[in-house]
This record gives C-alpha cells, structure tokens and sequence, in this order.
C-alpha cells in the first residue's frame, strides 16, 4: 500500500507542479527559482494534496490501523510497529501522522511506562522499545516546532527519580544503566535531574572518605569520576573542593608538621592524587 500512496501523492504534486508554472510573476524572485506569486499558489496547493492524501487515508489505512492500535498492539511484545511509523513519516499528511500518535500511540506508550516496575529501567528490553518511540517523537516534534513528547518523558523521568533514589555510588553495575537514559533528555534536564538525585549522594560519600596516606582509598572519588560526562566542570570541581578538600588539607597538614615527615614520600602521594582528576577539574579556578 505504501508504494501506491505514494505513487498517487507524486501525481498530484506533479500536477501541482505544472500548474503552478502557468502563473505569470517575475521569474526568479521566489525561492527554488519560483516567483513569489508561483511559491503562493504552490504552498496553497499543496494544503490540498494534503486534504486529498488525509480523505485517502482516513477512508482506508487510518480505519485498520487505529482498531489494530486500540484493540490488538502490545508496545512491549510488538516493537515493530515503529518501522511502519518510521516509514510513513515523509509520506503521511502531518496532521494525520501526529493525530495518530498522540491519539492512540502514547496513550498505550504511557501505560506501559506506568505499569513496569522500576527495575524495568535497567532492562535492555524496555530501554530499546521506550527510548526508540521516545526519539521518533522528538522528530516529529523538531519537524513541526512543537513538543509531542513531554509527558512519556515525564512518566520515564519519575520512574528515574525512583531508581536514583534506590541508588548508591558505589553500584558499578547499575551506573550505566541509569546513565543511558541521558540522550532521551535535553541537556538542562538531564543537567537539573542529575543534580537533584545523583550529586548529594557522591558529595555525601566524598564527605564519608577517610585520608589515610598509609592506607589510602580511593574508591568514592572513583564513583564520582564515572559521573565526569555527565556533570558539568563547575558540578566537578564543587564536588572535590566542598567535600573532600577540607579533609585532604587537613590531613596534609598534620603529616607536614610531623617531625618525622618525608618530603619525597608527600610529593608522591600528591602525584598520586593529582592524577586522579581529569585536566577539567585540576584547570577550574575554584
């Protein structure tokens, strides 16, 4: 069907075309080498073989396919249906397309996000079917110059806070899963949720580390060094400055004014330190 829809939509352009070169208008003053009088009667016509194109569809696709989405699909056990919206997008009239979507596709999208427990998150499973409708919206959303796709991020982002909340620094194995989800957002977004739910539980296990230049560990500045491509370098340097600075200098201090101080064995460790933190962090005037 798809390929005689599209064959009917290029015969009415093409016939769009050749009238809309029958209007008279100084050659070559419009864009696309139409006068501006042709680039008005062609943005006109082609409203009407959009008109045409949705009286088509309505009468035939459109009927099937909003019973097959109501009564039948399955987001999760049936992912596939994205590769007929994918398919459809440049063919399918706008308003048809983007009814369709938030009519009977993202009713169905939000339920499922609802209902799956947070532990979904980390599932490849859901991460694959959610994020893959997630960025067809945002196409469509940057095509027309509007958002379609607030409130599916608003359901994944609750569902976030949540997992955050189950999280500690120290799980190496959930960092990443929590850490994909970023492309789904917009920078300050991410920015803004990462600060809310991620940064007081790294500045709070900097806070909890002990300096012990004989015994060192360096564990939680390596939990928050995972974190470097997702914080900003103010975030950084705030972090090492406000909660683990203080307990560092102090430390240093004490090992200075011991008489039995080795000023080789304080420069190494020093090094040791230093080469921890990315160049970011050791160049930001804190």
């Amino acid at each position: 069907m798809f390929d005689t829809v599209a064959s009917f939509r290029e015969f009415l352009l093409k016939i769009l075309e050749d009238t809309v070169t029958r209007f008279a208008g100084d050659e070559g003053d419009g864009l696309f080498g139409y006068s501006r009088l042709q680039e008005k009667e062609f943005e006109q016509g082609k409203k009407t073989v959009d008109a045409y194109m949705t009286i088509l569809l309505q009468n035939t696709l459109y009927h099937y396919l909003r019973q097959f989405i109501s009564v039948q699909w399955d987001p999760v056990r049936q992912p596939e249906l994205i590769n007929f919206f994918e398919k459809w997008i440049n063919l399918m009239p706008t308003n048809l397309y983007v009814h369709i979507l938030l009519a009977y596709i993202e009713p169905k999208l939000k339920l499922e996000i609802n209902r799956a427990g947070v532990q979904s998150l980390i599932q490849t499973r859901f991460y694959n079917w959610a994020s893959s409708w997630i960025s067809l919206f945002d196409k469509v959303s940057a095509q027309n110059n509007a958002s379609i796709c607030d409130s599916l991020k608003v359901a994944i982002r609750l569902k976030l806070i949540q997992l955050m909340k189950e999280w500690h620094p120290s799980n190496s194995e959930l960092t990443p899963d929590i850490q994909k989800w970023k492309s789904m957002y917009e920078e300050s977004s991410w920015t803004n949720l990462i600060a809310q739910s991620i940064v007081p539980k790294l500045a709070f296990s900097l806070k909890q580390l002990k300096i012990n230049p004989q015994n060192q560990q360096i564990e939680p500045v390596l939990w928050v060094l995972k974190w470097n491509s997702h914080l900003t370098t103010d975030t950084m340097a705030s972090l090492f400055v406000q909660n683990l600075l203080p307990n560092w200098l102090q430390t240093l201090k004490v090992w200075l004014d011991s008489p039995e101080v080795d000023l080789s064995e304080v420069m190494e460790w020093y090094q040791g330190w230093k080469s921890l933190f990315p160049a970011k962090v050791l160049q930001h005037e804190s």
